[in-house]
């Protein structure tokens, strides 16, 4: 594990193999070879083989694996159900872009992809079925 900056990885469970730079970054997280670069980034992340480049990218009681979040803000929301359920394998590009489905993909800011295999592909475009473009 590597550390670097205040709280970078404190309290973090399971990080064999993560990386956290800057404040808090990885902080309370639990999971081994996630990447967090950033204030906050990967702050209470659950799960392996993620990737938080960004101020608070990847923040939150999350849990997701192999994936990637670039961006301030840019992470994967919980589902609607009441059981917690993993959001695996997603890209999050921009400003506050957010994924909240399985292998889904939103780029652009406060861009969001809500359905299975959704793309979303420019700012503030949102897609619940496959493709929305902004």
């Amino acid at each position: 594990m590597v550390s670097l900056g205040r709280d970078a990885n404190g309290q973090a469970q399971n990080a064999t193999n993560s990386i956290g730079i800057g404040r808090a970054a990885g902080y309370q997280s639990n999971g081994k070879n996630n990447i967090g670069i950033g204030s906050d980034a990967g702050r209470k992340l659950t799960g392996e083989n993620n990737i938080s480049l960004g101020s608070a990218a990847g923040l939150g009681d999350i849990f997701t694996s192999g994936s990637v979040m670039l961006g301030q803000n840019a992470t994967v929301t919980k589902s609607s159900s009441t059981a917690v359920k993993p959001v695996d394998n997603v890209i999050a590009v921009g400003n506050g872009a957010t994924v909240s489905a399985t292998s889904a993909i939103a780029l652009g800011t406060t861009s969001n992809s809500a359905g299975i295999n959704a793309v979303s592909i420019g700012n503030a475009s949102k897609a619940s079925g496959q493709i929305a473009l902004h």
